[in-house]
């Protein structure tokens, strides 16, 4: 794959879906951050050598003076110059919209993060790599202060944000300690239970100061997951699902609305089963922690306002059906384009009275030119019912046509080859069938 050869920051257009009377979040994901990027194969690379050596509060000084190259583009992960372009884009649409908060729906760090960090440092100690990891994370923090002010910005855990490797969760470990001191201050006035609950193993709830109708309830659905499972993170699973209902009925009685928000979503694997050779079907978690949380969610479905997931890198949706009214489900796509997607963002509109979700809009950066530009995509109730001005997100997801789930899947990258024919049974059914069972008799249909 070519390098790109310019580097354009460039203004996103001003049309934008009609969102009178709704207030508004914006969601990011999947950002993977890869300082070593810039490094060159099988040669010393300075720019880390400096990083390693330097403060986190310096890392922007090196990176603008070793990493000013292009965007990274397609099957790599976000160097120092896409971050950039990314957060003005995401910035862009503070200003524009005035969102109440912000969600960072988890994987900060770049893929085989480890692997990389012994490769340019000629380092193999834990220590030494943990004090990386950690001035990344701090790094982070430092770029999401200066791009959202004072607004509360709520993280998730992803399932590459460790110490120990992918998928490898520590309950009551050093890396929990460590995030709740980094990412506290981001949480501005009120902080929920974080304090409290995070350190524990990544869970927490919160209601924001501007919504105080609203529980913001955000889960570490890594401990839900076959990759993760160990004897600690079996026990620090049950006691999330069972902090989950406490939350969820605190919601009821205090009449909040709640907005659930975890990294890798409840359902089927749709990529993972349809590439595999076997006909299994893959389930994101355990299929005991699945049918708790749906029969959670069956139980206080009228609390719940929707959710939030990431980890796909793509732009998908569920329907989770939790009896009359279903819940829905919105993944948020990465800013990685490691997966052949473009790189992409969500602002979503809730309803200021009900705080459902009514509708959202993606942005996206166009990879595909010389000159990559961040676009509007689309938004979601223009392109599934134009003609309704007060839907909501449930009520236009009965609408959806194969074309143009097709089409926003990979945030309109040809790079992605799984989004033609062959893959589509297996995406459309993952849509609305979120058990095996229920996956298996829509595959056969």
């Amino acid at each position: 794959m070519a390098c790109l050869a310019v580097f354009a920051l460039s203004y996103l257009p001003v049309a934008h879906a009609d969102f009178k009377e709704t207030n508004s979040f914006i969601a990011v994901a999947d950002i993977h951050f890869d300082p070593f990027h810039a490094c060159k194969p099988n040669a010393p690379c300075p720019l880390v050598a400096e990083l390693n050596q330097a403060d986190a509060s310096q890392w922007t000084k090196i990176f603008e003076k070793y990493d000013t190259g292009a965007v990274s583009t397609y099957d790599s992960d976000t160097n120092y110059p896409l971050l950039k372009s990314s957060l003005i884009a995401v910035n862009q649409q503070v200003v524009k919209t005035s969102p109440k908060f912000v969600l960072i729906v988890g994987d900060f760090i770049g893929h085989e993060y480890k692997d990389k960090y012994e490769t340019y440092v000629h380092d193999n100690s834990p220590v030494d790599y943990q004090n990386f990891v950690k001035k990344t994370f701090q790094f982070l923090q430092q770029q999401m202060q200066k791009t959202f002010g004072n607004i509360p910005i709520y993280i998730t855990i992803g399932n590459n944000d460790t110490y120990d490797g992918d998928y490898i969760m520590v309950p009551k470990g050093k890396f929990f300690n460590d995030m709740t001191s980094i990412w506290l201050p981001l949480l501005r006035k009120n902080t929920g239970t974080f304090k409290k609950t995070f350190p524990i193993a990544g869970y927490y709830s919160v209601t924001p100061a501007s919504e105080p109708r609203l529980r913001i309830i955000v889960l570490n659905s890594i401990l839900f997951m076959e990759q993760a499972k160990s004897p600690s993170t079996d026990e620090a699973a049950k006691k999330q699902l069972i902090w989950l209902k406490s939350q969820l009925n605190y919601a009821e009685k205090a009449k909040q609305k709640v907005l659930l928000v975890t990294h890798v979503p409840v359902g089927i694997d749709s990529f993972k089963t349809a590439k595999g050779s076997r006909g299994n079907i893959v389930s994101f978690w355990l299929p005991n922690y699945t049918k708790e949380f749906l029969k959670l969610i069956k139980q206080y479905q009228p609390v719940v306002s929707g959710m939030v997931s990431g980890h796909i890198h793509m732009d998908i949706f569920q329907v989770l059906k939790s009896g009359p009214n279903p819940v829905f489900n919105t993944s948020v796509p990465s800013i990685s384009p490691v997966f052949g997607n473009n790189p992409g963002f969500k602002v979503y509109n809730y309803a200021p009275g009900s705080l459902m979700l009514q509708d959202y809009t993606t942005f996206y950066l166009d990879e595909g030119r010389s000159r990559p530009k961040w676009k509007l995509e689309y938004s979601f109730n223009n392109a599934y019912d134009s003609n309704c001005k007060t839907c909501d997100l449930i009520t236009d997801s009965q609408k959806f046509n194969t074309d143009i789930t097709k089409k926003y899947y990979s945030l309109s990258s040809e790079k992605v080859k799984f989004a033609k024919e062959h893959w589509l049974p297996y995406i459309w059914c993952g849509i609305k069938n979120i058990t095996v069972n229920d996956y298996q008799t829509c595959l056969h249909n």
